[in-house]
């Protein structure tokens, strides 16, 4: 895991290529500027947002977490 700051938020990053991690933050960035929204997970817990099939963004209060789906299943289960 590797972390990252955008706009003084922190973003870790798991397992994720670097050309799928420039969309991320690109995702991230329209994010805060409020021009794409979330959406609630079922539980409650998380925010997420989707980047393509493979990856996701899961918003946890000021943390952005970036990984790929497999990774995520596991994350949101716990």
């Amino acid at each position: 895991m590797s972390k990252l700051t955008v706009l003084d938020k922190v973003v870790k990053i798991y397992n994720v290529p670097q050309k799928f991690l420039d969309k991320c933050l690109e995702v991230i960035r329209e994010f805060l500027a409020g021009t794409i929204s979330s959406r609630k997970l079922n539980n409650g817990k998380f925010d997420v947002i989707s980047v393509g099939r493979e990856y996701r963004i899961v918003i946890d209060g000021d943390t952005f977490r970036v990984m790929n789906h497999n990774h995520y299943n596991k994350y949101i289960d716990r």
